[in-house]
């Protein structure tokens, strides 16, 4: 029965401690309200992250298009290859018919 006793005591030196349930609806449309100003925040952010994410996924996309496709460089590659060596190649055969070497 002590025991009993001493647990009586412990809890009615905790009750005036306790919140109500009325600072608890307080407490509630409290953090309702900072939960949609936080997300009101949010959203606005969000909004223009995306449309400064687009704005630049565009630009880049535009600059990839612009890029040369890899056909385009093997060719241009390629062409350069075969003009340095008629180059070269005019360039033996004239000396050779200058020195007399036909």
């Amino acid at each position: 029965m002590s025991d009993f006793k001493a647990t009586c005591a412990r809890i009615e030196a905790m009750l005036p401690n306790l919140a109500t349930s009325a600072q608890l609806a307080e407490l509630r449309g409290d953090l309702e309200v900072t939960l949609a100003r936080f997300t009101g925040e949010f959203d606005a952010k969000l909004e223009r992250f995306s449309g400064t994410f687009d704005a630049k996924l565009e630009r880049l996309t535009g600059r990839v298009e612009a890029l040369p496709t890899t056909w385009q460089m093997m060719t241009a590659i390629i062409a350069g290859q075969i003009t340095l060596a008629g180059l070269l190649a005019a360039a033996l055969f004239g000396a050779a018919r200058m020195f007399g070497h036909n």
